[in-house]
């Protein structure tokens, strides 16, 4: 029992050495965006059918762990999908994950920001571009990624019912939160795990 608990002792202690960072995030304080418009997202009975993708480039090697949006419902089916998709020639390439059915906050209205949690954990490889990507959960839904709170503007991609285009213009509000990817050398590893149950005989004595 005593080497059980000098085990757990040590992974908890390695553990809570690994928090988790903000890898991109253009929202304002508080998870402020601009009240007053966003990019649609909408199925095909809308009339316009469309698809968003806002990219972000991780400054190191992370493991995904969150993605907060900020998507408001205009009418229709209350459900948008959102995606993580790796690069393909600047555009939105395969998916690495998908989280399917959220329900958005009210159009134009604040604290309307909607987070979903990492399963599978991807690698997000330093220097290399992603791509958050909103999509309609139903034919009739009609919802808006809404702009970021300064009306940032910078290159994101659309598309409506073909392939992904690239355009400059005003970026919706998101963030992305990754735990560091690099852990310790197996000697450090060692050698830390060594101190702390040396710690625990001297306090056992």
């Amino acid at each position: 029992m005593k080497r059980v608990a000098a085990v757990v002792f040590v992974a908890v202690l390695i553990t809570a050495a690994v928090q988790a960072d903000v890898i991109y995030n253009n929202f304002g304080p508080g998870d402020t965006y601009y009240l007053g418009n966003g990019w649609l997202v909408a199925g095909p009975d809308t009339g316009t059918s469309q698809s968003v993708a806002m990219p972000f480039t991780p400054s190191g090697s992370y493991t995904l762990d969150t993605a907060t949006v900020a998507v408001g419902h205009i009418n229709g089916t209350n459900s948008f999908d959102l995606a993580l998709y790796d690069d393909a020639s600047g555009l939105p390439g395969a998916a690495l994950e998908t989280w399917t059915g959220i329900s958005a906050g009210a159009y134009q209205s604040p604290g309307g920001a909607e987070t979903v949690v990492s399963v599978t954990n991807p690698l997000l490889a330093s220097g290399s571009q992603y791509w958050l990507v909103a999509t309609p959960g139903a034919d009739d839904t009609r919802d808006a990624w809404m702009y970021t709170t300064g009306l940032t503007a910078g290159l994101f991609a659309y598309a409506q019912g073909g392939p992904w285009i690239s355009y400059t213009d005003t970026l919706s509000a998101f963030r992305v939160t990754g735990s560091p990817a690099s852990v310790p050398e197996p000697c450090t590893c060692a050698l830390f795990a060594l101190g702390a149950l040396g710690l625990l005989r001297r306090r056992r004595k």
